[in-house]
């Protein structure tokens, strides 16, 4: 299961794109998954992020790119529905009513929650983690000093932390 995080417009030509995305990292690791043997399907999870609807769902543009990219139609299922996370583990449990065991790829900061959300759909999940924020590398006096890079990482994490609390408040987790 591979989900979503956000497509754009081209400037060229206006149609929706998740290239310059997360979604592409997901995408790149999914189909390598699927390369690797680790899963039969990939299933693509994404509906309309756009809140006035003027985009497809991400699904549809990650499954045309993963076709362009040599993965055969056959083995591509889409859930073009969800807008959120806890929506996506609800319409792919509805999609695979009898699957026990799934492989979630998704960005290595948001996996936590997305993970817990699909493990209670019932789901045992094994989680691969892309779109990384860090690094290995060791850290040097100019990693004490603010830029926009870290300011957007501090964003995405207290983006992701008060998403663990609300979700867990209204019983997601």
């Amino acid at each position: 299961v591979v989900l979503g995080s956000g497509s754009k417009r081209e400037p060229e030509t206006g149609s929706a794109t998740v290239l310059g995305t997360s979604s592409l990292e997901h995408v790149v690791c999914g189909v390598t998954m699927l390369r690797d043997g680790v899963a039969p399907i990939l299933l693509l999870a994404g509906g309309v992020g756009d809140i006035l609807g003027q985009q497809p769902p991400e699904a549809e543009i990650m499954r045309e790119l993963v076709i362009r990219l040599g993965t055969p139609a056959a083995a591509v299922l889409i859930e073009p529905r969800s807008r959120t996370t806890a929506e996506r583990a609800v319409e792919v449990r509805r999609m695979l009513p009898n699957a026990h065991r799934i492989a979630l790829v998704d960005s290595a900061l948001h996996l936590p929650r997305a993970t817990a959300t699909f493990q209670k759909q019932g789901f045992a999940v094994t989680p691969i983690p892309c779109d990384y924020s860090t690094s290995a590398q060791a850290w040097d006096v100019l990693d004490f000093f603010p830029n926009a890079g870290r300011l957007v990482n501090a964003r995405n994490a207290i983006h992701e932390y008060i998403g663990i609390a609300v979700y867990w408040a209204t019983g997601r987790l």
